[in-house]
């Protein structure tokens, strides 16, 4: 009886050695069993995938900060997998001319999830400005870049570029979309890609982290400035003081003729007999001083139309002054 038992004893040791795991592999055997797979793609705002995009997975660790546990690379259509133990993970998606973003994903359980991103992409448009009769490169020129909205409008961005002396421009970093390109100039039409008068009529350029276009402008001088105006100013005296009177200004008509006998502008003296015409549109003019008891004077001292002294407006904003009427009665 004593030997049966001693073999009893000798049968349960050995299974419980043979029962025995080791903390190496029970620690394996845990972290089979709660083994996750995150998988996803990246892509672009332009619709397109990031082959190249850069997915950093992070797993947290006991002090609640993270620790870099892998870096992989999309593949050629954007794909990437990752598979760990369960926990509580962090990504960061990245992309040369894309903005970055980052993920978290608490993975308690084991099992399959899916984590899809897209990048806010960016380009550049570059191109130069010549003159339109010239053909010479333009410096000092303000380029404007206008993306339009899913309404179709076009809103200006605060981005602009002055050209270099070459006359040419590059734009900053760009988001994806469509845009129109405007070059502006001082004595020169605002003027859109390639040579159009309006926003409208302009050639769109897709700007997006695989397409970087170059946009030429060709940008005419302002030939017709429009109309212009002048002002012819001075003082009426009577007897070397100042006097009320009316001041009116003939202008040559186009066969070199003179308006009679009516006068085509007129204005009154002020305080202390000044004047000062209305915008005279350009041409030569013709001076009366009128009182109503000294009767009428032209300019330059003169008693008749025909001897009056011409005056001439061919500048914009141009000021005559110091032309004065002289009356002596005695």
């Amino acid at each position: 009886m004593k030997h049966l038992m001693r073999v009893a004893i000798v049968v349960v040791a050995v299974a419980a050695l043979l029962t025995t795991v080791s903390p190496a592999d029970a620690a394996k055997t845990a972290a089979t069993g709660s083994q996750a797979t995150v998988s996803g793609t990246v892509g672009c705002t332009d619709g397109l995938a990031i082959p190249e995009a850069s997915v950093q997975v992070s797993v947290m660790n006991k002090t609640g900060t993270y620790d870099v546990v892998a870096t992989l690379t999309a593949s050629g259509v954007g794909g990437w997998t990752y598979s760990g133990k369960a926990g509580d993970y962090r990504f960061v998606m990245s992309a040369p001319s894309a903005d970055s973003q980052t993920h978290y994903l608490a993975m308690v359980n084991k099992g399959t999830y899916t984590l899809d991103t897209t990048l806010q992409g960016y380009g550049t448009i570059a191109g130069n400005a010549t003159d339109a009769l010239s053909g010479a490169p333009l410096d000092g020129v303000t380029v404007e870049f206008y993306r339009r909205n899913g309404d179709g409008t076009w809103p200006a961005l605060p981005a602009a570029s002055l050209l270099s002396p070459d006359g040419a421009y590059a734009s900053p970093q760009l988001p994806t979309g469509v845009y129109a390109v405007c070059a502006s100039k001082p004595t020169y039409r605002p003027t859109y890609c390639v040579s159009a008068e309006t926003i409208d009529a302009a050639n769109t350029l897709l700007v997006n982290r695989a397409s970087s276009p170059t946009a030429d402008i060709v940008v005419p001088p302002i030939t017709d400035p429009g109309p212009v105006f002048g002002t012819i100013s001075g003082h009426v005296y009577l007897n070397g003081s100042p006097m009320i009177a009316y001041v009116s200004f003939y202008k040559q008509n186009e066969d070199g003729t003179w308006p009679t006998p009516g006068y085509t502008f007129d204005v009154q003296t002020g305080a202390g007999g000044s004047y000062v015409s209305v915008p005279l549109p350009e041409g030569n003019y013709k001076v009366r001083f009128f009182g109503m008891h000294t009767g009428s004077l032209y300019w330059d001292n003169a008693t008749t139309m025909g001897a009056a002294t011409v005056l001439t407006i061919d500048t914009d904003g141009e000021e005559i002054t110091g032309i004065d009427g002289w009356f002596v009665v005695p």
